[in-house]
């Protein structure tokens, strides 16, 4: 993660010597994690292929996109938000009331059950 955001920070003029053919390799890393971090199974599965079949033209490519939209071309990722869930009044009713229920079962299970050693009669 830490990879992403350094590389996303970086100067516009940084990216474009990134995308010289021969270092162009960072930008394949760059998906690779990309993908590897959202769990996208086609984007990695692309991105390796990318890597034996991408790299004589792939270089033009993010050249191309970074002079023009400032990133790389590949799969736009939403950032998830996970929203809290509300407690409901119910639900905590219930759980007052099964908590009950497991204390009375409890003390049935002790007040049934001899736990004294039977060896030492």
């Amino acid at each position: 993660m830490k990879f992403i955001d350094w590389m996303d920070k970086q100067t516009k003029l940084l990216k474009v010597v990134f995308c010289i053919p021969v270092v162009s390799i960072i930008w394949v890393v760059y998906r690779l994690v990309l993908s590897a971090i959202h769990k996208d199974w086609l984007g990695l599965v692309i991105c390796i292929l990318l890597i034996f079949v991408g790299i004589p033209w792939l270089w033009l490519l993010d050249l191309l996109f970074i002079l023009v939209e400032e990133k790389i071309l590949w799969f736009k990722y939403e950032p998830k938000v996970v929203e809290a869930t509300p407690t409901n009044e119910q639900d905590e009713e219930l759980n007052k009331q099964e908590l009950q229920e497991i204390e009375k079962l409890s003390e049935e299970v002790v007040e049934n059950n001899d736990f004294t050693d039977k060896n030492d009669k």
